[in-house]
């Protein structure tokens, strides 16, 4: 391998550890889901206390709850569950999706670094004076 073919090598290679790193965050887990969902139990189920205080007389207007009906609440907070099982369901693809996803943005910037070096020399060509 030539200087040239190394320094690709090695750019190729940063960029998949910037690519990683950047995507890093943003892969799907078990973790992250059951977290979702804790999240999500915990607001239907302030929105249903919210309707429940409502119902007595204690008004809170600054609740996020106010902008939804007490049967979509009660109907949120029972699916919960069952999308929940379904996200579970669907993380090996999610998982392989991310991947996927990950590694079309490396060859992605690889293929458009390679674009601009090929084209960047060839102009570069033109500039040159012919031989006789």
């Amino acid at each position: 391998m030539n200087g040239w073919q190394r320094l690709a090598l090695v750019a190729s290679v940063l960029v998949a550890t910037g690519v990683g790193i950047f995507r890093y965050e943003q892969f799907p887990t078990q973790e992250k889901i059951a977290s979702e969902h804790r999240h999500n139990i915990m607001f239907w189920r302030d929105c249903n206390t919210y309707f429940q205080n409502r119902d007595i007389g204690k008004f809170n207007s600054n609740s996020p709850c106010s902008l939804y009906k007490r049967e979509s609440v009660e109907l949120s907070l029972q699916n919960e569950l069952e999308a929940y099982k379904y996200k579970l369901s669907l993380l090996p693809e999610r998982q392989v999706q991310w991947t996927a996803t990950t590694i079309g943005y490396w060859v992605g910037i690889n293929v458009a670094a390679l674009i601009i070096i090929f084209t960047t020399l060839w102009v570069y060509r033109g500039f040159r004076p012919k031989a006789v």
